[in-house]
């Protein structure tokens, strides 16, 4: 009867360790479990939080564009007050006949021009209108009011009694020998770089809209020309509704749901409004793009919920760890950024498909490489070795705080300006480097080009008036300090107003294009021609080393050639001077005895 009792405790003994695993195991099971749904829930933020930055990405590039263009339109409006307020100092501080208003006027291709006394009344008006001259109208605009009390400014949208088409008008105060005046000058908008500039900023979306708006809700420049002169409330009523409510979202307009981003333009009462299409705003933002994070994720849920019954414990760690790094090689790949990791004897241990895209090396080609020769261009590997090197000595690396712009290389060899920024981690006993990097040779483009229309003559090519005086004030320091010779010419087209009123204003530009063209063979590269406005030309010569006499002689030869507007020969002559700088003679007074030598040799025979 002994055994039996011994069988049964022994039994017993069994099944309750039997019973102990099977606890250990659904213990174990739903440890598992959890970690594997905090895991998933963690995951799911992160992904939301990726695809929302990416999102919030691609909104504040195109909300950079709008930024750029109204620093476009302010630096346009103040070179435009600018140059009025340095017509008024100079030309019209004295006194000044109705004909020669209009001369001045025409030269500096005002659509129309009006000059007001302290009191508001009208002294000179152009197109010349005589019945006009003596009325009070300064007090009758709000702009004008403002102009009196010494203030530049810009008016909202009207029409012109002369050309029958907007305008915009620019107010300035200036100082005469009989006390203040204000000039007021109108500019039709279809002859402003507004508009080519403004739909030139948006050229590269198809469904981007953009308007510049004056105080009152007219449309003054836009990529639809049959709006301007327009309420922008009669063309998209949902745009200013919700535009009044804030200056930055999203609207509907009954068939599309539109991003839009509205802001004030410095110095005038007008505001610039950029829309675009959401659907082509977050187009590269794709389907596949924002499932695959998903997909990715419940993936590794249900292998891991799989691996639970059928792994130990440390084979499920190992699982969970496997399914950490998909998952974020999963999210990094969601990144419109390049990733690119590098262990510290600079092999590449992480690369995205935005890297794959940008260096044009697929991960599988990329993996286990030299960064060197696969990203930075031969004249900086010798520079990057060393400071891997010194790393690998010192355990010291310079890391950048901020992010910084260099070159990479593609795979084809040419060149990519990128900005990149750069962090390090800790992994096991060594480091690895992380990087972030965005091309930005579009901004890069972008900057270039708004810095070119700033200081370029639209018509010509030739540096505009603000571009040619400040290269003046060098040259003329220059010359100063190394005691050389310099000369500056001043030159003006003779009845210039006689072409364009005989052969029609697009003849005019042609034969202005061709002054330029001509100017520009006949000086050197190192000289400065610069057209200052209307059909007046300027030229500084650095180490100048020829005689008066040969200068004029050549500029007279090349000018006097008959010009031809299709195909029909055309007779100009251009009237120059030409002067250099005494002892303490300032750049500005140099240019202006140059432009007075011009007007003598107009007025004693042209050409």
């Amino acid at each position: 009867m002994s055994p039996g009792p011994r069988v049964s405790l022994g039994w017993w003994m069994g099944s309750r360790l039997a019973a102990a695993r099977r606890a250990w195991r659904r213990r174990l099971g739903t440890a598992l479990v959890i970690v594997v749904l905090v895991a998933t829930v963690a995951g799911a933020e992160l992904i939301v939080n990726s695809q929302a930055g990416h999102r919030e990405l691609i909104t504040e590039q195109f909300d950079n564009r709008h930024t750029t263009a109204t620093r476009f339109v302010e630096a346009y409006v103040e070179q435009i007050l600018v140059k009025q307020r340095r017509l008024g100092a100079s030309v019209l501080k004295g006194r000044v006949s109705v004909d020669r208003f209009s001369e001045i006027a025409e030269q500096n291709l005002f659509t129309s021009a009006i000059l007001l006394d302290a009191e508001g009344q009208l002294l000179a008006v152009s197109p010349p209108d005589g019945k006009k001259l003596g009325t009070p109208v300064g007090m009758r605009y709000s702009y004008l009011r403002l102009a009196l009390g010494g203030m530049s400014t810009v008016s909202d949208v009207v029409t012109s009694t002369s050309r029958r088409e907007p305008v915009i008008d620019f107010a300035v105060p200036f100082r005469a020998g009989t006390g203040r005046r204000v000039l007021s000058s109108g500019y039709a908008i279809s002859d402003t770089p507004l508009q080519p500039f403004l739909v030139g900023s948006l050229s590269t979306y198809r469904t981007a809209n953009v308007y510049l708006v004056d105080s009152g809700g007219t449309v003054i420049a836009s990529d639809m020309p049959d709006r301007v002169g327009t309420l922008l409330e009669r063309s998209a009523p949902a745009l200013v509704t919700t535009m009044q409510a804030q200056p930055t979202g999203v609207f509907s307009d009954g068939e599309r749901r539109q991003h839009y981003v509205s802001g004030p333009v410095k110095g005038t009462g007008w505001r610039l409004v950029f829309v675009l299409n959401t659907d082509e705003l977050y187009e590269t933002f794709t389907t596949a793009q924002a499932r695959t994070p998903w997909a990715a994720l419940f993936g590794f849920l249900l292998m891991a919920l799989t691996m639970i019954g059928l792994f130990t414990r440390a084979l499920a760690g190992r699982i969970q760890a496997e399914g950490a790094h998909a998952q974020q090689e999963a999210i990094l790949d969601t990144a419109g950024d390049a990733f690119i990791g590098m262990d510290a004897t600079g092999l590449i241990i992480e690369w995205n498909i935005a890297a794959a895209r940008l260096l044009g090396w697929a991960r599988s080609e990329a993996l286990g490489q030299p960064v060197s020769r696969l990203m930075i261009p031969p004249r900086d590997r010798d520079r990057h070795a060393a400071g891997l090197r010194q790393f690998l000595d010192t355990g010291i690396a310079h890391l950048p705080q901020h992010p910084i712009l260099l070159t990479a290389q593609h795979r084809d060899g040419h060149l990519i300006p990128v900005e990149l920024t750069v962090s390090r981690s800790q992994w096991q006993d060594t480091w690895r480097f992380h990087g972030f990097m965005r091309d930005i040779t579009e901004r890069l483009e972008h900057e270039n080009q708004l810095s070119n229309l700033a200081l370029t003559d639209s018509l010509t090519g030739l540096a505009n008036r603000r571009a040619f005086l400040d290269r003046l004030d060098q040259a003329h320091a220059r010359s100063r300090r190394h005691h050389t010779r310099l000369a500056v010419l001043y030159a003006d087209v003779d009845q210039f107003k006689g072409i364009n009123d005989t052969y029609g204003h697009a003849a005019g530009d042609a034969i202005l294009r061709d002054v330029g063209d001509r100017l520009r063979t006949l000086f050197r590269t190192e000289d400065t021609i610069g057209r200052l406005g209307g059909d007046e030309f300027a030229i500084v010569c650095e180490d100048f080393d020829a005689s008066f006499e040969d200068l004029k002689e050549r500029v007279r030869q090349a000018l006097a050639v008959p010009y031809s507007f299709r195909g029909q020969p055309i007779l100009a002559t251009v009237s120059v001077g030409i002067a250099m700088p005494s002892i303490t003679e300032t750049a500005g007074h140099l240019l202006e005895r140059a432009d007075r030598l011009m007007y003598e040799a107009k007025a004693a025979h042209r050409s």
